[in-house]
């Protein structure tokens, strides 16, 4: 019943935010286009996702410079990815939806760089999910003679079910032969939904001898930096780097559970890492063996503090990802609402060292995205998914000593 009733409520809520959303993008007005100029036209790569979202994109992002060759790639997307991207761009376009709404000379500024002739523009998988409504009439007035979008990685009602796609832009029919609600967990990664995506737009631009690519994703320049372990007085491998919360309360596990876990491994440190936002919601939560370090490092230094430490313990978020990339052992704490969609990896890119931890009772909700089949969309909306929040500590303690034991 409750799953009936979610899925409605849910189509009702997405259908009045994304109307609310789509009206706001109307300040997207662009003037009239310069005179072309000799350079080659920049390839314009549309990033709608977060960190963890470009951090897995990294395994085609690595290739772009030597695709479009001699074109210049510039990359638009959220402020925070630009450490993860800049490796592989040559300009980097900030856009911040938030503050562009409130400070319009911000938002000229944007307009102006983007208001030039690109030779393609590649929406990322993501934009479907939000993005077409806050900025699909920018992208819509971007001009270039090529424009792609993938038409989305889950196309249920439970997921963005109203997906107006900027005009202009040829959809990519998301991967084919896989029912949304049947398909197994492995094979509905948005890794696989990336590589096939990037894949069918090479052949469209006649690329088509690099479709074998190898498109594992990677973190570059992140060599071990004992520096940052000795600012913060930690000693490297002696230490847990932990993330508590994500910026999605939805996706959180229940602080009192957290404490049960770290209070079983009394002997271990574990350092907490987020934003300044996550500080805000950790703070006044203390324990003998925790360090609170959330809002107090750079980005930077937060993969730098991951990769010094023991292992990494955090849930479905954008560190998770940076903990996996790296190499690290990582644990990750995950709802089953998207399982399969970002963790696990699959198998197949070797990134033996992730270790997925999930309600065992709610295997056979995966994919429902958080449209639950046990309680009404409001309660998880305030508690979080039901999966996550009633997920056995016992669990995520025994994972922890699996991997402590199979380091000694």
């Amino acid at each position: 019943m409750w799953k009936h009733i979610n899925t409605v409520l849910y189509r009702l809520y997405y259908a009045y935010r994304g109307r609310k959303l789509w009206q706001k993008s109307t300040r997207w007005q662009m003037s009239e286009l310069p005179v072309d100029s000799d350079e080659a036209a920049p390839i314009l790569y549309v990033a709608w996702g977060r960190i963890g979202d470009l951090l897995l994109a990294t395994g085609h992002l690595r290739h772009l410079r030597r695709w479009f060759h001699p074109h210049p790639v510039w990359l638009l997307g959220r402020p925070e990815v630009e450490t993860i991207v800049k490796p592989y761009i040559d300009v980097f376009v900030p856009l911040d939806e938030k503050k562009e709404g409130s400070q319009e000379e911000t938002q000229h500024h944007l307009l102006n760089q983007l208001n030039r002739p690109f030779s393609k523009i590649i929406a990322d998988i993501h934009t479907f999910y939000g993005g077409v409504f806050v900025i699909g009439r920018l992208l819509e007035q971007l001009q270039a003679p090529q424009k792609f979008i993938y038409e989305g990685y889950h196309l249920g009602a439970n997921l963005a079910p109203w997906r107006p796609y900027p005009a202009g832009f040829e959809i990519i029919p998301r991967q084919p032969a896989h029912d949304p609600d049947t398909e197994e967990v492995s094979t509905r990664h948005v890794l696989h939904h990336m590589a096939y995506y990037i894949r069918e737009v090479l052949k469209r631009v006649h690329i088509s001898h690099e479709l074998v690519c190898p498109m594992k994703p990677e973190l570059t320049g992140e060599e071990a930096d004992e520096s940052v372990c000795r600012k913060f007085n930690l000693e490297p491998g002696k230490y847990i780097a932990w993330q508590p919360v994500s910026n999605n309360p939805k996706k959180d596990y229940p602080f009192a559970r957290w404490f049960d876990v770290t209070g079983s491994f009394q002997d271990q440190v574990f350092v907490a890492l987020g934003t300044r936002s996550e500080q805000e919601r950790l703070a006044g939560r203390t324990a003998p063996n925790l360090i609170n370090l959330c809002g107090q490092t750079t980005l930077p230094e937060t993969i730098q503090l991951i990769h010094q430490s023991r292992m990494f313990l955090g849930l479905d978020s954008g560190l998770s990802h940076v903990a996996s990339i790296l190499g690290q052992q990582t644990i990750c704490v995950s709802q089953n609402s998207n399982l399969g969609y970002f963790f696990p990896y699959p198998v197949e890119y070797g990134f033996t060292n992730q270790h997925t931890v999930y309600h065992p009772d709610y295997v056979h909700c995966s994919g429902c995205f958080m449209t639950c089949c046990y309680e009404p969309i409001v309660a998880t909306y305030r508690k979080g998914a039901l999966c996550l929040r009633t997920l056995p500590v016992e669990q995520i303690v025994q994972k922890i000593e699996d991997v402590l034991e199979a380091e000694e």
